[in-house]
């Protein structure tokens, strides 16, 4: 909507990331929330989460979203950058977008069964090598508890198991210096250590 001095108020939910399949009816999406004050001014809204249920009978596609926000900008937006299931649990990536510019990956971990119950997420922690249900509410850049970090910044990724290679394999893009750029690292497990 544009008012008269051209100014637009409009939400916007952009994914960055596959989507995590559950079933062959059902799949969870992790979306980055922003809201627009005008062509030139926008803010981050966090994360938020949706779920995808197709009923094959009536051939209908339901979407809902049980928060408006799952993840705040004052914290790391777990899935917005990538996310995989093994095992029946879901690896959930997020960028540290405040302190490191998107340079630094952190992770959660989430029986998939349990995504939408925030509280039995686990976070871990590079520098201890532990997990923690205690969220991490960052006040400044930590590079030592990362899974991995680059010197770069980060704009999307997807991650994938490769079982000919026997390892994980994160596929990474950049936008803030470097267009149509890419590359790929890979770790023995979903916590790394990372390497490429």
């Amino acid at each position: 909507m544009r008012n008269i001095l051209g100014e637009i108020k409009r939400y916007a939910m952009w994914t960055y990331t596959n989507y995590l399949q559950a079933s062959s009816n059902r799949a969870v999406q992790f979306f980055n929330l922003r809201k627009y004050n005008s062509i030139w001014s926008a803010s981050d809204l966090g994360n938020t989460t949706v779920t995808l249920e197709f009923d094959p009978d009536t051939e209908m596609l339901t979407v809902t979203r049980d928060q408006q926000v799952t993840f705040p900008p004052t914290t790391y937006a777990y899935g917005s950058f990538a996310s995989i299931v093994g095992n029946g649990v879901a690896f959930l990536y997020g960028l540290d977008t405040t302190y490191s510019n998107k340079m630094d990956v952190h992770v959660a971990r989430v029986s998939f069964n349990h995504i939408s119950d925030y509280k039995k997420y686990q976070y871990y922690d590079a520098s201890t090598k532990s997990w923690s249900f205690t969220q991490p509410l960052p006040t400044a850049r930590r590079p030592s508890a990362a899974v991995t970090s680059n010197w770069m910044p980060y704009s999307t990724g997807s991650m994938f198991y490769s079982e000919y290679h026997n390892a994980y394999l994160l596929v990474y893009y950049f936008s803030n210096w470097a267009d149509s750029t890419f590359g790929v690292s890979y770790a023995p497990s979903p916590v790394g250590p990372w390497i490429g």
